[in-house]
């Protein structure tokens, strides 16, 4: 939305912590370890006490600690550790012998920067009873884990004092789960997420007793869309819910031969599942040209495609079953039965032109819309400041109800305007920032048949919105049961209630009947009636000059019956309005017709013994719906596989640009193979583009093939708009993971879920990576500078690639003001000291600080921006290994100062000498815009310049996050000797998790390149 696309223009960094190092020295050593829980004790690192009076954390962060923001919006210091625990088990924490200390300070804790505020459900809030305690349980491939973590110091703001837990002893047990399983260490191999966890682990012999086999949310014994395994399988669009049909000619035009094929295979699939359906002509044992499958799709919401694809399968199931339509008596039944006139329908009418990421709450896999008709930005103080939508009636039934929906993004008092047909019907008014419905009863007569103009407006009205997004608009009222387009879907009663039904509006033909309530398996209702004539008797006339006609029963004759049945309730005429017999003047005694006699479909249902509500759909047999388009499906089986060290998932135009990639690895001895996206799409979402069907393949190969991938690299760009609201036509080759996951921005891409398949948990099981490409030569210049890369570094090592370069934002600003988001340059001190480099490498500094606090004598720290940008650039074009930027940032580039903005990526020649780019910052790799790209997607896609890799994020985040994360990559690249960039990033991430703090970053952090990029660092 709009507000999501003003914040991304600022400039994104980290909010104030102190200087990181994060060593794995956590305050916690195992003391016992049994077969029903361990024992550990825990010790506060040595701090001296004039630190914790003023409150000051630096000591404690170095050894260890990360910090958080409490419920009283200070930093407070947390520890933590990872676990290894036997799968499935309930744990539980206790802390005994705890020795605690009460700390007077000097002055109240200073505030946290709040310039942006944390989204609800966000955060970690400090100050419950217990010390210590679980947050997380998962699977890193196949090692369960557990995170523990010790948050040790209490605020209390009234007495101005901290209460400290010096030391203790933390018990953690467990009860349930299943038998442990010994491991062979050796069948791991280096570099794995399992062998890196048991290096990082609190109780690292614990993690070779408890680990499983591998697994994931999918079972291996899972097919999840039969018909793309096998042949003779068709892929039908659908554009609407409705009853639809195939002949047999549709499908021989697709390319099936109708010779030999056993109508009693026939099968329709639709979203894995297979579906009733109802075959037409084929009692003969023929499939002919002019014979008919029907069945039923019901309505589906999709934030990835306005289309849907089911299936048509003429080759048997494995266990030789098919699903056809049941069938059940509705012909209408002798007695005096309520009748249903109308049901309540809502027509809306909506517009998508704003996305805004952090309202509402929740992700589009979630089902969550984040698009909006229209900001108050827009209307507000304007007079012409509104918008209008056309809400179409075909048939005028009162009483109505108009729902406005709204959503304010700012904490204010909220006006807006509302008017119906030219006419005022009142202003929304609310507080807060929430989502707000204005429902208002609509006078009779304000509604017509045909268009009616709904106009939401602040400035033409004389409100105010002050900040708020219109969603849409929606008119309630009753609905006769009136087919549109000969088509009428409807709700029914409970089904405890037997009740009749009058369905009219249908051309002269058959009208065909289903209860649709179990989508998968409908029923056709036979026995509806198709003509309907009522007559009420009257036995005495009186004229309107003798008086009012006499109170005498009412009694309406059912012909169908040949009876006559009493009724006190009032029959519905031809446009649905309720007619009672005292409204009939008959001219002389007799009978009068209620309406023209007409094509209809009356029917009784039965009551149903298990109170399901029923639902119908009711269509003309010559407007039963066409599939839009019929296409023979390729089988592909991609389930089969023998498996991969390397899977490559490709859009498929870019399919045959990334195979010098793949024979390159080949050549390396890593096993690989490239899947087509659309392949994965049918075998494990029905044909549909949908991320959680990717991410549910990545995690059956994982589970399941007998060489599980190791390196996962997609091959595609994507954007947040799926369905080109925006109209900026921001291609989707291969669709973001998004998720609702960053604490400011709320939904981001959150590519990380592709990785993390084995358990519930953010660790990644595989090593993932993305090229970002929108064209073949954006793949060729990502596959080239790759290859180029590693074949360099297999020969003579190269001077420049002994470098690393760091580049700090400032945390003073020309007057001396606090940034507030914290101490770039300390940080980048802290990363550089607690790693040191092998022989021969150097640390570059370009530190900006303008301020008065710059001693001036040390040449690496610019007080001139300009000045620092154009060394920083010339370092580049020089050649550095690593290149690392802390501070902030926004989607096009390093800090206001511009020390490069993607537009001067390909001005700065790094060719030959291509860095890997680590940026511990917000938004360089937020790649899923419509408009434009990020400054991540142009230092890889740049052909020869630019970098090879960057590691980077897609939100926002805190420099405490941060430091932890780029301290882990750095150990593991020097210290660790790790392969692969992607084993860096792995390392960096079970770092951060172990603190049970910041696990965003865990999901926004990305690989722009290939993950199996390789340092081949010389000994």
């Amino acid at each position: 939305m709009g507000v999501m696309l003003l914040a991304l223009t600022v400039l994104g960094g980290a909010l104030p912590v102190a200087a990181q190092s994060s060593s794995l020295a956590s305050g916690l050593n195992v003391a016992e370890s049994g077969a029903d829980g361990l024992v550990l004790s825990w010790r506060l690192p040595e701090v001296d006490g004039g630190d914790l009076a003023g409150g000051r954390w630096d000591a404690l962060v170095k050894a260890g600690a990360t910090t958080v923001i409490d419920q009283n919006g200070v930093h407070l210091p947390v520890f933590g550790g990872l676990l290894a625990i036997p799968a499935g088990v309930t744990a539980q924490v206790q802390v005994t012998d705890a020795v605690w200390e009460v700390v007077v300070l000097d002055a109240p804790l200073a505030q946290a920067d709040t310039r942006r505020e944390m989204l609800p459900g966000f955060g970690l809030p400090l100050g419950s009873d217990e010390p210590a305690k679980l947050v997380q349980q998962g699977l890193a491939g196949s090692l369960p884990f557990a995170q523990l973590q010790v948050t040790p110091v209490r605020y209390d703001p009234d007495g101005l004092t901290l209460t400290v837990l010096r030391s203790g002893t933390v018990r953690v047990t467990w009860t349930g789960g299943g038998a442990s399983r010994s491991a062979v260490a050796a069948s791991w191999p280096d570099g794995s997420v399992e062998s890196m966890m048991i290096s990082r682990l609190l109780n690292p012999a614990d993690g070779v007793r408890f680990v499983q086999l591998r697994q994931t949310e999918e079972s291996a014994a899972q097919v999840h869309n039969p018909p793309a395994l096998v042949g003779g399988s068709f892929k039908l669009t659908v554009d609407e819910p409705g009853i639809y049909g195939v002949t047999g000619q549709q499908l021989a035009q697709a390319g099936l031969t109708l010779a030999g094929v056993n109508p009693l295979n026939l099968q329709v699939w639709w979203q894995g599942r297979m579906a009733a359906t109802e075959l037409v002509g084929m009692a003969d044992g023929r499939f002919d040209p002019t014979d008919l499958v029907r069945f039923y799709i019901p309505p589906w919401t999709s934030p990835w495609q306005t289309t849907q694809v089911a299936w048509l399968s003429t080759q048997p199931t494995a266990a030789g079953l098919v699903s056809v339509m049941g069938q059940r008596d509705v012909t209408p039944t002798d007695g005096d039965l309520p009748w249903s006139t109308s049901f309540p329908i809502t027509r809306t009418v909506e517009e998508n032109h704003i996305y805004d990421s952090v309202f509402p709450a929740g992700s589009a896999l979630d089902g969550v819309d984040h698009w909006f008709w229209q900001s108050s930005s827009f209307m507000d103080g304007k007079p012409d400041g509104q918008v209008s939508g056309v809400v179409k009636i075909p048939v005028l039934a009162e009483p109505a109800q108009l729902r406005v929906s709204f959503q304010a993004y700012v904490s204010a008092v909220h006006q807006a305007g509302i008017r119906v047909n030219g006419v005022d019907v009142g202003v929304a008014e609310w507080n807060r920032k929430r989502a707000y419905t204005a429902v208002i009863d609509l006078p009779r007569g304000l509604l017509h048949t045909g268009d009616n103009t709904v106009t939401v407006g602040t400035g033409a009205f004389g409100v105010a919105g002050n900040g708020i997004l219109l969603d849409k608009v929606e008119v309630v009222q009753p609905q006769p049961y009136l087919a549109e387009a000969n088509r009428l879907a409807f709700p029914g009663d409970l089904g405890t209630v037997q009740r009749s039904y009058v369905l009219r509006g249908f051309d002269a033909g058959e009208v065909l009947l289903y209860d649709v309530a179990d989508p998968f398996n409908p029923q056709r209702l036979m026995g509806a009636a198709d003509t309907f004539v009522a007559r009420v008797y009257l036995p005495m006339i009186a004229n309107r000059s003798s008086g009012p006609l006499p109170d005498l029963p009412n009694r309406v004759y059912l012909p169908w019956l040949g009876r006559w049945a009493s009724t006190t309730r009032t029959v519905p005429d031809a446009s649905g309005r309720s007619l009672g017999p005292q409204e009939v003047e008959p001219i002389r005694p007799g009978a009068a017709k209620l309406g023209a006699a007409q094509q209809v479909a009356f029917f009784t249902d039965k009551a149903d013994a298990l109170n399901r509500t029923r639902s119908y759909v009711a269509v003309h047999a010559g407007a039963v719906r066409s599939p839009s388009q019929i296409v023979a499906d390729a089988p592909s089986n991609w389930q089969a596989y023998a498996g991969a060290d390397y899977l490559i998932i490709s859009h498929a135009d870019f399919v045959s640009s990334v195979q010098p990639l793949a024979i390159f690895r080949r050549g390396q001895g890593l096993s690989v193979v490239t899947v087509n996206v659309a392949d994965l799409y049918d075998e494990f979402s029905g044909g549909n583009v949908d991320p959680e069907g990717i991410r549910q393949a990545i995690g059956f190969a994982y589970a399941n093939w007998p060489t599980p991938p190791r390196y996962v690299l997609l091959v595609g760009d994507g954007t947040y708009d799926f369905k080109n609201f925006s109209g900026y036509n921001g291609p989707t080759f291969l669709p973001p993971y998004l998720a609702y996951v960053d604490p400011w921005l709320g939904e981001v891409a959150a590519d990380n879920r592709y990785a993390a398949v084995a358990g519930d948990d953010l660790i990644p099981d595989v090593l993932l990576g993305r090229i970002p490409a929108q064209t073949p030569a954006d793949v060729t210049a990502v596959v080239n500078k790759t290859i180029a890369y590693e074949q360099q570094a297999l020969g003579a090592w190269p001077s420049w690639k002994n470098r690393l370069a760091y580049v700090t934002d400032n945390a003073y600003d020309t007057n001396d003001v606090w940034d507030g988001a914290g101490d770039f340059i300390a940080e980048a001190e802290s990363v550089i000291a607690a790693q040191p480099l092998p022989a021969g490498f150097e640390n570059l500094r370009y530190f900006y600080d303008p301020s008065s606090f710059n001693p001036g004598t040390q040449p690496w720290r610019y007080a001139d921006g300009p000045t620092m940008k154009a060394a920083i650039q010339s370092k580049l074009a020089e050649g550095l290994l690593l290149a690392s930027f802390i501070g902030h940032s926004s989607q096009s580039q390093w800090a206001s100062e511009r020390f490069v903005h993607m537009s001067e990526v390909a001005t700065i020649n790094t060719e030959g000498r291509l860095p890997v780019i680590l940026e511990m910052t917000c938004l360089t790799s937020y790649f899923n815009m419509p408009d434009r790209q990020s400054l991540d997607e142009v230092w890889v896609t740049t052909p020869t310049r630019g970098a090879v890799a960057t590691v980077g994020p897609s939100g926002f985040g805190v420099l405490n996050g941060h430091g932890t994360l780029h301290y882990g990559m750095n150990r593991a690249i020097f210290a660790d000797r790790v392969a692969t960039l992607g084993d860096a990033l792995l390392a960096g991430k079970i770092d951060l998790a172990a603190t049970g703090a910041h696990l965003d970053l865990l999901d926004t952090f990305m690989i722009m390149g290939d993950p199996a990029l390789g340092w081949h660092l010389p000994n």
